[in-house]
Protein backbone atom coordinates (compact mmCIF):
# COMPACT_ATOMS: atom_id res chain seq x y z
CA UNK A 1 0.00 0.00 0.00
CA UNK A 2 2.71 2.62 0.73
CA UNK A 3 4.40 1.86 -2.25
CA UNK A 4 1.97 2.13 -4.39
CA UNK A 5 0.83 5.29 -2.65
CA UNK A 6 4.85 6.69 -3.04
CA UNK A 7 4.51 5.65 -6.80
CA UNK A 8 1.32 7.77 -7.20
CA UNK A 9 3.30 10.38 -5.31
CA UNK A 10 5.83 10.24 -8.07
CA UNK A 11 4.13 10.27 -11.07
CA UNK A 12 2.40 13.46 -9.88
CA UNK A 13 5.76 14.76 -9.46
CA UNK A 14 6.55 13.54 -12.63
CA UNK A 15 3.52 15.14 -14.90
CA UNK A 16 3.91 18.13 -12.75
CA UNK A 17 7.77 18.73 -13.32
CA UNK A 18 6.84 18.00 -17.15
CA UNK A 19 3.89 20.32 -16.82
CA UNK A 20 6.28 23.55 -15.41
CA UNK A 21 9.33 22.90 -17.80
CA UNK A 22 7.17 22.93 -20.90
CA UNK A 23 5.40 26.24 -19.80
CA UNK A 24 8.59 27.89 -19.08
CA UNK A 25 10.01 26.97 -22.21
CA UNK A 26 7.30 27.78 -24.32
CA UNK A 27 6.04 31.30 -23.08
CA UNK A 28 9.88 31.91 -23.09
CA UNK A 29 9.41 31.77 -27.28
CA UNK A 30 5.81 32.66 -27.34
CA UNK A 31 5.09 35.10 -24.73
CA UNK A 32 1.53 34.35 -24.90
CA UNK A 33 -0.63 32.09 -22.41
CA UNK A 34 -3.18 30.80 -25.21
CA UNK A 35 -0.61 29.82 -27.90
CA UNK A 36 2.05 28.74 -24.29
CA UNK A 37 -0.62 26.06 -23.01
CA UNK A 38 -1.65 24.66 -26.69
CA UNK A 39 1.94 23.85 -27.12
CA UNK A 40 2.30 22.14 -23.77
CA UNK A 41 -0.98 20.35 -24.62
CA UNK A 42 0.21 19.13 -27.88
CA UNK A 43 2.71 17.05 -26.48
CA UNK A 44 2.15 16.27 -23.34
CA UNK A 45 1.28 12.07 -22.31
CA UNK A 46 -2.38 10.96 -22.47
CA UNK A 47 -3.99 11.14 -19.11
CA UNK A 48 -5.82 13.45 -16.52
CA UNK A 49 -3.18 16.50 -16.47
CA UNK A 50 -3.13 16.53 -20.66
CA UNK A 51 -7.07 16.99 -20.39
CA UNK A 52 -6.71 19.09 -18.08
CA UNK A 53 -4.58 21.58 -19.25
CA UNK A 54 -6.75 20.91 -23.03
CA UNK A 55 -10.00 22.08 -21.20
CA UNK A 56 -7.79 25.18 -19.91
CA UNK A 57 -6.57 25.79 -23.46
CA UNK A 58 -10.10 25.61 -25.07
CA UNK A 59 -11.56 27.75 -22.41
CA UNK A 60 -9.59 30.61 -23.79
CA UNK A 61 -10.31 29.74 -26.85
CA UNK A 62 -13.67 29.90 -26.93
CA UNK A 63 -14.39 31.94 -24.07
CA UNK A 64 -17.10 34.90 -25.07
CA UNK A 65 -16.29 36.70 -22.19
CA UNK A 66 -14.25 40.18 -21.77
CA UNK A 67 -11.45 40.22 -18.78
CA UNK A 68 -8.66 36.96 -16.78
CA UNK A 69 -10.30 34.27 -19.00
CA UNK A 70 -6.31 32.97 -19.12
CA UNK A 71 -6.06 34.06 -15.02
CA UNK A 72 -9.40 31.48 -14.21
CA UNK A 73 -7.47 28.61 -17.08
CA UNK A 74 -4.37 28.97 -14.98
CA UNK A 75 -6.48 28.40 -11.70
CA UNK A 76 -8.25 25.96 -13.14
CA UNK A 77 -4.93 23.77 -13.62
CA UNK A 78 -3.80 24.69 -10.43
CA UNK A 79 -6.36 23.40 -8.78
CA UNK A 80 -4.72 19.58 -9.94
CA UNK A 81 -1.17 20.92 -8.75
CA UNK A 82 -1.47 22.98 -5.66
CA UNK A 83 2.34 23.69 -5.28
CA UNK A 84 4.10 27.17 -4.74
CA UNK A 85 6.45 27.39 -7.58
CA UNK A 86 3.52 26.93 -10.43
CA UNK A 87 1.64 29.91 -8.67
CA UNK A 88 5.04 31.83 -8.97
CA UNK A 89 5.02 30.62 -12.76
CA UNK A 90 1.40 31.72 -13.14
CA UNK A 91 1.51 34.83 -11.96
CA UNK A 92 4.65 36.17 -13.77
CA UNK A 93 3.74 35.42 -16.84
CA UNK A 94 -0.32 36.79 -16.73
CA UNK A 95 1.64 39.59 -15.44
CA UNK A 96 4.35 40.07 -18.06
CA UNK A 97 1.87 39.35 -20.71
CA UNK A 98 -0.52 41.72 -19.22
CA UNK A 99 2.01 44.50 -18.90
CA UNK A 100 3.55 43.36 -22.19
CA UNK A 101 7.01 43.44 -20.28
CA UNK A 102 9.77 41.15 -21.18
CA UNK A 103 9.49 38.39 -19.13
CA UNK A 104 12.25 36.24 -20.34
CA UNK A 105 14.90 37.43 -17.51
CA UNK A 106 13.27 35.93 -14.86
CA UNK A 107 11.67 33.13 -16.77
CA UNK A 108 15.41 32.25 -17.25
CA UNK A 109 15.52 32.83 -13.12
CA UNK A 110 12.94 30.84 -12.96
CA UNK A 111 14.45 27.69 -15.36
CA UNK A 112 17.72 27.67 -13.09
CA UNK A 113 15.62 27.65 -9.99
CA UNK A 114 13.26 25.45 -11.02
CA UNK A 115 14.65 21.97 -9.24
CA UNK A 116 15.78 23.65 -6.28
CA UNK A 117 12.37 25.06 -5.47
CA UNK A 118 9.90 22.91 -6.11
CA UNK A 119 8.56 20.96 -3.92
CA UNK A 120 8.27 17.42 -4.43
CA UNK A 121 5.00 16.88 -2.42
CA UNK A 122 1.09 18.22 -3.22
CA UNK A 123 1.56 21.51 -1.03
CA UNK A 124 -1.05 21.78 1.38
CA UNK A 125 0.52 25.58 2.42
CA UNK A 126 -2.83 26.94 2.54
CA UNK A 127 -3.67 25.81 6.03
CA UNK A 128 -4.07 28.02 8.26
CA UNK A 129 -1.37 26.63 10.82
CA UNK A 130 1.92 28.86 11.67
CA UNK A 131 4.20 27.03 9.49
CA UNK A 132 2.01 27.45 5.98
CA UNK A 133 1.33 31.06 7.03
CA UNK A 134 5.31 31.71 6.97
CA UNK A 135 5.39 29.29 3.54
CA UNK A 136 2.78 31.49 2.00
CA UNK A 137 4.18 34.99 2.90
CA UNK A 138 7.34 33.77 1.54
CA UNK A 139 5.13 32.16 -1.61
CA UNK A 140 3.42 35.63 -1.91
CA UNK A 141 6.58 37.92 -1.52
CA UNK A 142 8.51 35.91 -4.57
CA UNK A 143 5.27 36.65 -6.70
CA UNK A 144 5.53 40.11 -5.58
CA UNK A 145 9.53 40.54 -6.43
CA UNK A 146 8.82 39.36 -9.59
CA UNK A 147 6.28 41.88 -10.47
CA UNK A 148 9.32 44.42 -9.26
CA UNK A 149 11.91 42.96 -11.18
CA UNK A 150 9.46 42.97 -14.33
CA UNK A 151 9.13 46.69 -13.74
CA UNK A 152 12.87 46.92 -12.62
CA UNK A 153 13.90 46.59 -15.96
CA UNK A 154 13.10 50.00 -17.09
CA UNK A 155 12.22 51.87 -14.15
CA UNK A 156 14.25 52.41 -10.70
CA UNK A 157 13.94 50.47 -7.61
CA UNK A 158 11.43 52.63 -5.91
CA UNK A 159 9.43 53.04 -9.22
CA UNK A 160 9.53 49.53 -9.72
CA UNK A 161 8.36 49.14 -5.63
CA UNK A 162 5.68 51.63 -6.36
CA UNK A 163 4.04 50.82 -9.52
CA UNK A 164 4.04 47.00 -8.27
CA UNK A 165 1.55 48.06 -5.29
CA UNK A 166 -1.42 47.53 -6.88
CA UNK A 167 -0.40 43.66 -8.11
CA UNK A 168 1.24 42.79 -4.59
CA UNK A 169 -0.37 39.67 -2.95
CA UNK A 170 -3.12 40.39 -0.37
CA UNK A 171 -1.11 39.13 2.35
CA UNK A 172 2.00 41.32 1.76
CA UNK A 173 0.37 44.68 0.65
CA UNK A 174 0.13 46.63 3.92
CA UNK A 175 4.10 45.90 4.08
CA UNK A 176 4.57 46.98 0.49
CA UNK A 177 2.83 50.13 1.85
CA UNK A 178 4.69 50.86 4.89
CA UNK A 179 7.89 50.43 2.43
CA UNK A 180 6.61 53.07 -0.21
CA UNK A 181 6.45 55.77 2.29
CA UNK A 182 9.39 54.54 4.18
CA UNK A 183 11.11 55.61 1.33
CA UNK A 184 9.81 58.45 0.27
CA UNK A 185 10.75 60.11 4.20
CA UNK A 186 14.31 57.89 3.72
CA UNK A 187 14.86 57.44 -0.28
CA UNK A 188 18.65 57.05 0.06
CA UNK A 189 18.67 54.92 3.67
CA UNK A 190 19.05 51.36 4.24
CA UNK A 191 16.27 51.15 6.99
CA UNK A 192 13.08 50.81 4.89
CA UNK A 193 14.73 47.96 3.38
CA UNK A 194 16.03 46.33 6.54
CA UNK A 195 12.39 47.24 8.12
CA UNK A 196 10.43 45.16 5.31
CA UNK A 197 8.95 42.39 6.90
CA UNK A 198 10.86 42.69 9.97
CA UNK A 199 8.43 40.99 12.22
CA UNK A 200 8.84 37.57 10.19
CA UNK A 201 12.79 36.29 10.50
CA UNK A 202 13.28 35.22 7.17
CA UNK A 203 16.69 35.62 6.08
CA UNK A 204 15.99 35.08 1.99
CA UNK A 205 13.42 37.97 2.10
CA UNK A 206 16.28 39.91 4.10
CA UNK A 207 19.14 39.41 1.81
CA UNK A 208 16.64 39.99 -1.40
CA UNK A 209 15.40 43.38 0.46
CA UNK A 210 19.39 44.34 0.77
CA UNK A 211 20.03 43.46 -2.77
CA UNK A 212 17.30 45.67 -4.06
CA UNK A 213 18.92 48.71 -1.93
CA UNK A 214 22.36 48.66 -3.26
CA UNK A 215 21.03 48.74 -6.90
CA UNK A 216 18.53 51.32 -6.00
CA UNK A 217 20.48 53.95 -8.06
CA UNK A 218 21.49 51.72 -11.10
CA UNK A 219 19.37 51.93 -14.57
CA UNK A 220 18.65 48.72 -16.07
CA UNK A 221 19.33 46.49 -12.98
CA UNK A 222 20.77 42.54 -14.42
CA UNK A 223 19.25 41.12 -11.62
CA UNK A 224 19.22 37.48 -12.57
CA UNK A 225 22.78 36.36 -11.51
CA UNK A 226 22.03 38.29 -8.61
CA UNK A 227 18.75 36.83 -6.82
CA UNK A 228 19.74 33.28 -8.25
CA UNK A 229 22.89 33.41 -6.29
CA UNK A 230 21.45 35.05 -2.99
CA UNK A 231 18.34 32.24 -3.24
CA UNK A 232 20.35 29.06 -4.17
CA UNK A 233 22.73 29.91 -1.16
CA UNK A 234 19.61 30.49 0.89
CA UNK A 235 18.11 27.06 0.33
CA UNK A 236 21.94 25.13 -0.15
CA UNK A 237 22.75 26.59 3.80
CA UNK A 238 19.20 25.28 4.95
CA UNK A 239 19.57 22.55 3.20
CA UNK A 240 16.04 22.49 2.00
CA UNK A 241 14.59 22.26 -1.39
CA UNK A 242 11.91 24.74 -1.47
CA UNK A 243 11.91 29.01 -0.68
Amino acid sequence: MEKRLLWGRNREFYFYDMYVERFLSSFYRTGKIIDTLEAVASGFPPGSMKKRIEKAWRGILTSKEVGDVERTALTFIEAGFENPFLLVMHQVCLKAEDLGKDAKPILRLLMRLRSRLMDKTKDSFRKRNHISIEKEFQNQFFIWLSFVLLYLQEESVYVAIYRSYDDAPELIQPAVKSLIFALKEHPDEVTPYDDFFREYPFDLIRSVMLYLYSVADEKQVDFENAIYEIITEKVRRKGRRNI
